[in-house]
């Protein structure tokens, strides 16, 4: 026990939420209905399972206070957001060990229904309009701000640190920060000049400032998937592999001296999109596969929104192009490699009549990669994009490829984000923190 701790006192000019002034200033903010937020996060409030889980937990806080259904099961029967379930960004033991940067949370709060938007107070983000967003925050039960921010410059012990704001308090013109680091220190009151103070200090692994997130629950239409989703296995290698992919491609129709000019567009065109990825199962997975879901925990409205996702699939250019094209390079396979490849990628069995085929991941995977992918090629190649488009009427299939292409390139910009990180340590030009949560 000599090496163990029960707490911390709480340095000033931090105020403790039970203290007398603390309540004093708890009841005026209540008054003036700056502490609207404070009642779903309250009822959510929870202590971090983790000493670097500060993220995920002030996450978890934020989508059960919004009442972002998770779409997956929790436990027994129930559909409940734990921090356990926030792993598509990020590996949950790295996590534990390194935290989670301010992209990385913003990556997670998108990928589970939010419509999330980042602030960094180095970029022209200001104590006044912190103080905006706060107010707006605070007299709302729609949106929930996360306070990214250096404990240090409170006095406290520790560093990077994630917390929710609840409530503004104007006459002392003061934040009520609920500190999910909760074994440590209470919900405390800090000024919001202190908090923007807090919130400048660079964050050494992303080497840019920390800031906020503002988090609202999306529109039914927008940020959830009906069907398929980002892999979670393979996230961290997905801006590699499309490189890879893109690359390889065109090594290889640039090598084929006998084709024409005309030809060789062609087939770079097609081969970027038939071969965008050589496995795009690892990238792109289904509910059904990737949480384990059988079709009987599939309510019926649902299955009604995979079908109409299919049809409207189907009805692409994209998957039209991928039907023609492994039908084609099936014929010409004999019948031993036809049912080793059969083997090797099976179809997925939604519903009764709903299969999901290697034609509908291929399809969907080009619909939904980051613009990125293809604007890395030359600019006379780039026509590829004539066969991404979604048509208008299409509005399932639209929403689909909007949310995953977000989340891809959000999930591809993190991993650049950590590499650049890590070939950072490898050749530090000063030192450097190895986490960005230390709370």
């Amino acid at each position: 026990l000599k090496r163990s701790f029960y707490r911390r006192p709480l340095p000033a000019p931090c105020v403790a939420f039970s203290s007398e002034r603390g309540k004093v200033l708890f009841r005026e903010s209540l008054l003036a209905g700056d502490a609207e937020s404070y009642y779903a996060l309250a009822e959510q409030f929870r202590t971090q399972e983790e000493p670097a889980f500060c993220g995920l937990s002030s996450l978890t806080m934020t989508l059960n206070a919004l009442g972002c259904d998770p779409g997956r099961i929790w436990k027994g029967p129930w559909r409940w957001v734990h921090e356990t379930m926030l792993d598509c960004c990020q590996d949950l033991e790295k996590v534990k060990k390194e935290g989670v940067t301010l992209p990385q949370l913003a990556c997670l709060a998108r990928c589970n229904g939010t419509q999330t938007v980042v602030k960094y107070a180095a970029d022209g983000f200001d104590v006044d309009e912190l103080r905006r967003d706060v107010i707006a925050s605070c007299r709302s039960a729609d949106q929930v701000l996360i306070a990214s921010y250096s404990r240090r410059e409170l006095g406290q012990t520790g560093d990077g640190h994630f917390s929710p704001i609840a409530a503004y308090h104007k006459p002392s013109d003061s934040v009520l920060i609920m500190d999910v680091a909760r074994f440590k220190y209470p919900p405390h009151w800090v000024t919001v000049d202190a908090l923007y103070a807090a919130m400048l200090r660079v964050d050494a692994v992303t080497g840019r400032s920390r800031g906020l997130m503002l988090v609202r629950k999306a529109d039914d239409a927008a940020g959830r998937t009906v069907l398929f989703v980002v892999a979670r296995t393979q996230w961290s290698k997905l801006r590699s592999h499309l490189e890879r992919s893109v690359k390889s491609v065109i090594d290889a129709c640039l090598c084929d001296h006998s084709a024409s000019a005309d030809d060789s567009k062609q087939q770079l065109e097609d081969g970027v999109a038939q071969c965008l990825l050589t496995n795009p199962d690892c990238v792109l997975s289904t509910f059904t596969r990737e949480f384990g879901l059988a079709v009987s925990d599939m309510p019926a409205e649902h299955i009604d929104l995979v079908r109409q996702l299919l049809n409207e699939l189907h009805a692409s250019e994209a998957h039209k192009f991928f039907a023609k094209s492994l039908s084609s390079s099936e014929n010409d396979v004999d019948e031993e490699e036809k049912k080793k490849k059969k083997k090797q990628k099976p179809s997925v069995k939604v519903a009764d009549g709903l299969v999901i085929t290697e034609a509908d991941v291929r399809a969907m995977m080009l619909l939904a990669a980051p613009d990125w992918v293809f604007d890395s090629l030359p600019a006379n190649l780039r026509s590829v994009s004539r066969i991404r488009q979604v048509d208008p009427q299409s509005t399932v299939l639209a929403a689909e490829v909007k949310t995953l292409r977000a989340q891809l390139t959000d999930m591809t910009a993190v991993a650049a984000t950590a590499s650049a990180a890590a070939s950072k340590k490898k050749n530090p030009a000063k030192p450097a923190s190895s986490s960005s949560c230390k709370c």
